[in-house]
């Protein structure tokens, strides 16, 4: 009886069907995680701090992405050839893949046995992609609204209890003293009780000075980086709120806030 499943050997990837459609999967993802990579820093910018690791991601997408597209028109590929591309692209996606940051994968490339060969390396190459490039460090917009006020209202509700929040600050003062300072003069609190929060001089959130930026996100020497200690009862009104909520009291010349939600 002849077993379905088995791929024969060919001297031409092109001839195989099975060879194909691993290519043409590995190159619709790598095109589908580039343009959504690429619209998100479009939309956010350098300016706006957009994670490093987007861009070192999408150099690595376009990079890989080219290779695998001119294997799929071209008539005259080796597997062997095609083996390589795609394990040179696995062994880049370990470096952000998993705590070790090393690739792993059993086996070798045989030839005769073209259809194990490639599904242990095709298995390898989707469990990483699936672990990164999920975004694990998102912006979250603010706006203004009246009496000093900033408004966070687009907040992901899964965000919420598998996040840390933090506060990026710049200011026309030294970094040391805004690092010091702003944490007694800034209140955090959902959007509906930010004002009761004010007006009765209450604590709030509280927020606590970082030494250094969270590596999911850019550092800049001139920012001070701050994280949103956020318990049960804070928790609980977020969650029904219609987000977060900032107000800042005293002087702080050329204040700038950027907040941002690091999935754990």
């Amino acid at each position: 009886m002849l077993d379905t499943g088995f791929s024969p050997a060919f001297i031409n990837a092109s001839g195989s069907r099975y060879l194909m459609s691993c290519l043409k999967e590995v190159v619709g993802l790598l095109q589908h995680r580039g343009d959504v990579i690429a619209e998100r820093i479009g939309t956010y910018g350098q300016a706006r701090g957009a994670e490093t690791g987007d861009f070192m991601m999408l150099q690595l997408i376009n990079r890989n992405a080219l290779v695998l597209q001119h294997y799929l028109t071209t008539r005259q590929v080796h597997p062997e050839e095609l083996y390589r591309a795609l394990l040179s692209l696995f062994g880049e996606l370990s470096t952000f893949g998993d705590e070790s940051r090393r690739p792993r994968l059993e086996g070798s490339y045989q030839h005769s046995d073209q259809g194990a060969t490639f599904k242990r390396l095709m298995f390898a190459i989707r469990q990483m992609l699936s672990m990164v490039l999920e975004q694990h460090a998102q912006e979250l917009e603010l706006q203004p609204r009246q009496y000093g006020v900033l408004v966070s209202p687009r907040v992901d509700r899964e965000l919420l209890g598998d996040a840390s929040f933090v506060i990026a600050a710049r200011a026309d003062c030294d970094t040391e003293e805004l690092r010091g300072r702003l944490p007694s003069h800034l209140k955090v609190g959902s959007v509906e009780s930010i004002r009761e929060l004010v007006s009765l001089h209450l604590p709030g959130m509280r927020l606590r000075p970082l030494p250094v930026a969270p590596r999911q996100i850019p550092f800049h020497a001139a920012k001070a980086y701050f994280i949103l200690d956020i318990d049960d009862r804070d928790q609980s009104g977020i969650d029904k709120s219609g987000g977060f909520a900032f107000h800042v009291s005293g002087e702080f010349p050329g204040l700038e806030l950027q907040f941002w939600a690091i999935r754990n």
